[in-house]
């Protein structure tokens, strides 16, 4: 049923002792020092942004997004950086940036170009540092043509790049081309700049030429809309079901019984973050600032339009002491807390707005992690290098509040205890990772049981069950013979004892409703369940 193409090696020019087959602790230092990220000067943003496109009188533009089914085009890159079109009229090729963030789960690309006919050859993302990497995929002969003409918009909507899970590092792959989205086409006017969006707006907007190929890639996209498993925001329902979002704007399903439908909304983007109101509506949200709610199971959705045109959705959830949902967004210069009102003639609420600190090195930009706890929530942001600084809302002290302590960590590993505690892991596994815990904001941590190499996922399912991942071993060559174990406690943190393993790598941990019942989902493409407290596990789901 699939038919898949393999992306050529990543290649390495300056030597072939540094190729991509290198032991795993040489890709995380590699990853850690930011080799893969390339350097950007804070002009360099500012020219890439969309709002910076300029057109001549005789130009007109195209924009074309590009997401994957997986959290990564490769072994070393998020995004693709770079697309080459080639004018069919004088052969001459052109390559276009990626002009989205770093967080974002989609390239986007939006450039300036003389009319003709055009089409896509291919995409390449590259960085120089301690050594040069480079990631490519052939897309010649494949796509559609499209025309340019002067003072017109070309929008050409989001290609899915379909990469196979298996195996984790797997270089095959297939192109689609995803239908019309209502709300991406919103988004991309909403970045340029006015003077520009407003002429682009007075002329049709142009598109994919018809024919077998753009069939043949809306074939190939519908194929592949179930091989996903990013189960972004899990959130687990009265009935026992699980909500999880999902690539190519789905929301996935998964029934108390196992089994899994999904669910399309009108973005072709990844869903980032979910939320289920205290009237059962659902709010989701995505990059490029689309965020959306249906307000019952069978309305349609509705776009609430956000204040910023370059924001990612990173948090829906409930204000605590009060009936409106806190939207959470990163932009590209500062965190922006808004709440709404479960009505839908409610305007929306600033809750706070946070400068956000960038680096030359965009793997250093500060980023921010929500955590919800009993009676309140927590904004924690930090990167690499970097102090966390937190904000705090409560029921009991309902306004935001800084309660920093200047810890040094970053704070995506962190866990609520379902009591109003924080726990997290600490240490770094060269010297012995420990588990602490903290009832007063990050002020103080009590440390508590020692698990070496407990470096992966952690999930507390009551305030003294909880679950983490251990990592064994490091296969030389190939991640897929990793291994990892399931830890378990039964008294906060105190002490850890061996659970079982769920025989696949690099995942994350999910609730499935009560103590014993756990999921965890494979960077490899296997669901896996257990019944038993992590002792032993089934494949719900295996994706290729």
């Amino acid at each position: 049923m699939f038919n898949f193409t393999r992306q050529p090696q990543a290649s390495n020019p300056r030597g072939s002792l540094l190729r991509l087959a290198i032991a795993p602790w040489l890709t995380a230092a590699l990853l850690l020092s930011g080799c893969a990220i390339p350097q950007v000067s804070p002009e360099e943003r500012a020219k890439n942004a969309p709002s910076s496109l300029q057109l001549a009188p005789a130009q007109g533009v195209v924009s074309v997004k590009m997401t994957s089914n997986r959290a990564g085009i490769s072994t070393f890159f998020g995004q693709w950086a770079r697309l080459q079109v080639k004018n069919l009229e004088t052969s001459e090729k052109t390559w276009l940036s990626n002009r989205s963030e770093l967080i974002e789960n989609h390239s986007l690309f939006l450039g300036a170009l003389s009319p003709g006919t055009y089409e896509i050859h291919g995409v390449e993302s590259s960085s120089s540092a301690v050594m040069t990497l480079i990631s490519s995929a052939d897309a010649s002969n494949t796509f559609p043509a499209f025309a340019i003409a002067a003072g017109q918009l070309t929008d050409l909507g989001t290609i899915t790049y379909v990469r196979k899970h298996y195996p984790v590092n797997s270089r095959e792959f297939r192109w689609g081309i995803a239908p019309d989205a209502p709300f991406d086409r919103q988004t991309i006017l909403r970045r340029l700049n006015p003077t520009l969006r407003d002429q682009l707006s007075l002329r049709p907007v142009l598109a994919w030429n018809d024919g077998d190929r753009l069939r043949a890639r809306r074939k190939a996209h519908d194929e592949s809309l179930g091989l996903t498993m990013r189960v972004a925001s899990p959130q687990l329902q009265p009935d026992g079901s699980v909500l999880f979002g999902e690539s190519f704007g789905q929301i996935a399903v998964r029934s108390k019984q196992g089994a899994w439908t999904f669910q399309q909304t009108p973005t072709s983007l990844p869903i980032r973050s979910l939320h289920v109101g205290l009237g059962g509506e659902m709010y989701a949200g995505s990059d490029d600032g689309i965020l959306m709610v249906r307000r019952t199971p069978t309305g349609s959705w509705e776009s609430i339009p956000l204040p910023t045109t370059d924001s990612s959705v990173i948090h829906i959830g409930a204000l605590p002491g009060s009936a409106d949902v806190l939207v959470v967004l990163q932009t590209s210069d500062r965190f922006l807390g808004l709440s709404i009102g479960a009505s839908a003639d409610r305007p929306l609420k600033e809750q706070f707005s946070k400068p956000r600190a960038l680096f030359v090195n965009p793997m250093y930009d500060v980023r921010g992690y929500v955590l919800e706890a009993v009676g309140q929530v927590l904004l924690a942001t930090g990167a690499f290098q970097s102090k966390t600084e937190i904000l705090k809302y409560s029921s009991a002290d309902p306004i935001w509040k800084d309660v920093s302590s200047g810890d040094e960590n970053t704070p995506s590993n962190w866990a609520s205890l379902n009591d109003g505690s924080i726990g997290r892991f600490g240490g770094i596994p060269l010297t012995g990772m420990y588990f602490t815990t903290t009832d007063n904001d990050g002020k103080s941590w009590e440390r508590r049981g020692d698990l070496n190499w407990a470096n992966g996922g952690l999930l507390f399912v009551s305030e003294k069950v909880g679950y983490v991942v251990r990592t064994d071993s490091i296969a030389a060559l190939d991640p897929e013979l990793n291994r990892q174990s399931i830890w378990r406690t039964n008294d906060a943190g105190r002490t850890w004892s061996l659970a079982g393993s769920p025989k696949t790598i690099g995942g994350t941990l999910i609730a499935l409703g009560g103590t014993e019942k756990i999921g965890y989902a494979g960077a490899n493409g296997r669901f896996m369940v257990s019944q038993d407290g992590g002792k032993t596990w089934n494949a719900e789901r295996v994706l290729p």
